[in-house]
């Protein structure tokens, strides 16, 4: 116990000290240092070692920017469509975000620290199919096509506990930039959406509960779908739901469901369907995630011609890595 009291009074003098030195002071010994066995040498040597600490933190170089990025490859199938050979999609697709904070940070050091102002991010991927083991190609001859592309806004915000359990509500604006032949085709110039989100995280995060709505709006150039022939689709409005659970080992295991009225060019609506489960596995900075999806209209918005609202049963595999 008098060794602490004596690092302790040590550390105190020694920040008395450097205060001292750093209004031209000289240093000098009290009373009080001498009977505790404090020398000169001591007060110049830890003065030293406070100076240069501080010294390699202010050469740091602070930012209110972070950014990230996350890659990913896939592999989707829809077991719906009935046909003798198996059609596989492929798909590889990059993204990256910055998040502006509300102060100046280090990052790595007290960027956890800082508060998120917003976080903007863009994502584009591209795709093949295989019919079987071949490769299918696409009208121009390549076999690799770019899938829509994907710009949003996003905001996190941390509330107060409920239940004693996290709770957190994400806000994100965004837009589908269709950039694949398959909505090109289709006519659909622009793809805005809206999205919010609740979340409440149970026991550190073991369990989880989301729910989340959305709002979007195709801007289309044509009144009928040229592949269906059938009237296109404006706008929808849904609500989805979904737990999770922690298993261990990295694993999660989540299912969910989603509502959804579908408001098409001729005043009508429809309504769309839809649940999942998948089970995930990560560790470090990689995910796994094995995804089963059953009704119409996909929520992930990677599937062909997805403004079509048909039935579906897509099993998907997938690897992604943070960076």
């Amino acid at each position: 116990m008098k060794t602490l009291l004596r690092v302790y009074h040590l550390l105190i003098l020694s920040v008395i000290a450097l205060l001292s030195a750093t209004t031209g002071n000289a240093v000098t010994l009290t009373p009080q240092q001498r009977a505790l066995g404090v020398t000169v040498e001591d007060l110049n040597t830890n003065s030293t070692t406070f100076t240069a600490l501080s010294t390699s933190m202010n050469r740091q170089d602070k930012r209110r920017f972070r950014f990230s990025g996350n890659a990913s490859y896939g592999l989707r199938q829809d077991l719906a469509v009935d046909r003798g050979a198996i059609v596989t999609k492929h798909r590889a697709q990059i993204s990256t975000s910055m998040t502006l904070l509300d102060r100046a940070v280090i990052i790595g050091f007290d960027d956890q620290l800082a508060g998120e102002v917003f976080t903007t991010s863009i994502s584009g991927s591209g795709q093949f199919n295989t019919l079987d083991q071949e490769v299918v190609g696409q009208v121009h001859g390549s076999p690799i096509e770019a899938s829509d592309l994907d710009i949003s806004v996003s905001r996190n915000f941390e509330l107060n506990k409920i239940w004693d359990a996290t709770s957190t509500l994400d806000t994100t604006l965004g837009s589908s930039i269709p950039t694949s032949e398959a909505a090109q085709y289709e006519g659909a110039r622009a793809v805005p959406y809206a999205n919010i989100g609740w979340s409440l995280g149970f026991l550190g995060g073991r369990y989880g509960v989301t729910q989340s709505t959305s709002i979007d709006h195709i801007v289309n150039t044509f009144l009928f779908n040229p592949m269906t022939r059938e009237i296109n689709p404006d706008t929808s409005v849904g609500y989805s739901i979904s737990t999770s659970a922690r298993l261990g080992a990295g694993f999660r295991f989540s299912v969910g469901g989603t509502a959804r009225l579908v408001h098409h060019l001729d005043e009508t609506t429809t309504s769309a369907l839809s649940n999942f489960q998948a089970i995930s596995w990560m560790r470090g900075f990689t995910t796994v995630t094995l995804r089963h999806a059953n009704g119409s209209r996909a929520e992930d918005h990677e599937s062909s011609l997805w403004f079509v609202d048909e039935y579906k049963r897509i099993v998907s595999l997938s690897l992604s890595m943070r960076f």
